[in-house]
């Protein structure tokens, strides 16, 4: 059974295989095992996943091939790792995904006996290991965020406001939120070194939420790479690395984004990712690589009530 005195999870994002050939890409297996070697005995309480889970172009619908593939064959049921497998595979939608069928990556969850959970664009997750330890996460859709052009595939566009939904919900939500730890998940990055840099659009749209409610922390993905920014008293992850890494630096100098923490792509290392450790006093968020090398370590503390 999961550790009753701390919440353990992974985190990572754009694993989603290839276009080409048999979509699987032997890479991913490297932070799958490692994932499984973390979890065993059961000592994680679930899979947080940022998006991009199907390249380059999202899915065709539930009976895709890429599900067994891509997920299934190295992260889910099928696979042979006995931890990970029975592990909640909570996920969002990345930019690749909203280039196919959106709604079926909602569905597939929906419709088939697996791990893999997507209940909406934007959601939230809680675990509770009682009075004084609790996170909650807030999954939101950042192609919402941005007001990209992909999204107005999705359901009901002309009439429904998607961007001004999942804003006012995230404000709600944060304002309620009495977990120990407060963390928003989406698939963009608000500061980055690497090739697509920090994002505008966050940094208008969702900063100032983030803000707002003094959330602990904002976890994303897009850059293959890992990144520790520590800013504003809100710390930013990326956890990129699910199957390749990418060490362009090309917005080293970008003005936008503060000084970082920590940056990494685990060269000659097997990948690697972001693991959350939470206990009463403080939220550890290791940066491990895929031969299981804990290369960094950030620590939250405990927010004390004023």
């Amino acid at each position: 059974m999961p550790l009753e005195n701390l919440i353990r999870f992974p985190a990572l994002g754009d694993w989603g295989g290839t276009e080409y050939a048999s979509y699987y890409v032997p890479l991913q297996e490297w932070n799958a095992q490692l994932m499984d070697d973390l979890c065993a005995q059961d000592s994680c309480d679930f899979v947080v996943s940022v998006g991009d889970n199907f390249y380059e172009t999202g899915v065709k619908d539930i009976g895709d091939k890429r599900w067994e593939v891509v997920y299934e064959n190295v992260y889910g049921r099928w696979s042979f790792r006995e931890n990970l497998k029975k592990l909640d595979f909570f996920t969002i939608m990345g930019n690749h995904d909203h280039r196919g069928n959106q709604t079926a990556q909602l569905m597939y969850a929906q419709q088939t006996e697996s791990k893999w959970t997507f209940p909406h664009w934007w959601y939230t997750i809680e675990e509770n290991k009682g009075p004084d330890l609790s996170v909650k996460l807030f999954m939101i859709d950042t192609m919402i965020t941005r007001k990209a052009k992909e999204i107005q595939k999705l359901p009901d566009y002309d009439t429904y406001d998607y961007f001004t939904e999942q804003y006012k919900w995230l404000d709600q939500e944060l304002e309620k939120c009495e977990a120990t730890y407060c963390i928003v998940v989406g698939h963009h990055p608000m500061y980055s070194i690497g090739v697509h840099g920090p994002q505008q659009d966050l940094i208008d749209n969702l900063q100032p939420l983030l803000l707002k409610h003094k959330v602990d922390a904002y976890l994303s993905g897009h850059d293959h790479m890992l990144m520790h920014y520590d800013h504003q008293d809100v710390h930013y992850f990326i956890s990129g690395m699910g199957e390749i890494r990418n060490p362009n630096k090309k917005h080293l100098n970008d003005p936008r984004n503060p000084p970082y923490m920590y940056h990494s792509i685990m060269r000659d290392e097997n990948l690697g990712l972001t693991f959350f450790e939470a206990s009463e006093e403080k939220l550890d968020v290791k940066f491990i690589s895929g031969k299981g090398n804990v290369h960094y370590t950030a620590t939250i503390w405990k927010k004390t009530a004023v």
